[in-house]
Formats: C-alpha cells, sequence, structure tokens
C-alpha cells in the first residue's frame, strides 16, 4: 500500500503538532515543579525569620526582666511577666479563633491540658494602651508594644 504524498505531508504536520503540544506539555510541568519547589524554599525562609523575630522579642523581654530583678524590682518584673503572658495568651487566643484546625492544637494539648479551653473564651486583662511599669529611678513609662 502506498501512501500519497498529501497523506505524507497531513502525517508530518500532526507529528510536529504533536511534538510541539508534548514539549509544551513537559515545559509547563518542569516550570510548575520548579516554581512550587521555589515557593516551599521561600515559605521555610519566611517562617525562619519570622521565627527570629518572635525569638529576639523574647530575648529583649527577658533581659528587660533580667534588669529588674537585679535592680530588686521583683514587682516590676512581675507585672511585666503578667503582661508579657497576657499579650502571649491574647494571641493564641486570636490564632483560635482564626483557624479551627491546626497541627498545634495536639502540641498544646499535650502540654497545657486546660489552656485550648481557656483561649475560646479568654479576655485580656490589659488593653492595648496599658503602662509597662518602669524599675528604679526612672519616673516615665512606656507603653506595651504589641508581640510581632
Amino acid at each position: 500500500m502506498t501512501v500519497s504524498p498529501t497523506m505524507k505531508s497531513r502525517f508530518r504536520l500532526a507529528g510536529i503538532a504533536l511534538f510541539f503540544l508534548v514539549s509544551m506539555l513537559v515545559a509547563f510541568g518542569f516550570g510548575a515543579a520548579n516554581r512550587y519547589r521555589h515557593h516551599i524554599l521561600l515559605s521555610g525562609s519566611e517562617l525562619a525569620a519570622t521565627q527570629a523575630i518572635v525569638r529576639f522579642n523574647h530575648l529583649q523581654t527577658f533581659r528587660d526582666l533580667e534588669s529588674d530583678l537585679s535592680a530588686g524590682c521583683a514587682d516590676v518584673a512581675l507585672e511585666k511577666t503578667r503582661i508579657a503572658v497576657d499579650d502571649e495568651l491574647s494571641w493564641l487566643s486570636w490564632f483560635r479563633s482564626e483557624h479551627a484546625i491546626s497541627p498545634i492544637y495536639e502540641y498544646i494539648e499535650k502540654r497545657d491540658a486546660m489552656l485550648l479551653g481557656q483561649l475560646e473564651n479568654f479576655v485580656s486583662r490589659y488593653p492595648e494602651s496599658a503602662q509597662v511599669p518602669v524599675c528604679g529611678n526612672r519616673t516615665a513609662v512606656s507603653a506595651v508594644q504589641p508581640a510581632q
């Protein structure tokens, strides 16, 4: 059986079109996989940066408390600790209200079985404009800084 020149031309054109289509799909697949990998790496970097900010803020709080305790201002350090705990509970309560399902809840449940229930009805004892006490002969007080 012989194939006419017109059929050969059509087969060649169909082959080229099929090759082009397959090439485009493969290129799209590689691009999507690369984009996904880049997104995952970027998310990890952003998460690490956020954790670094939180750790830095905690370090500053602990240094401040240490300074107050070293200066003999235990009552000031205690009040600052209460304010910091209240701030952390406020944030966790907000997170709980915004994210009904999260793996963090199992982590919390293992370490403090009653905390999740407390977070659902938590009301801050300190308004956002609460004043942080100052130790020593400093007379000014600074506004509470929200946790980052």
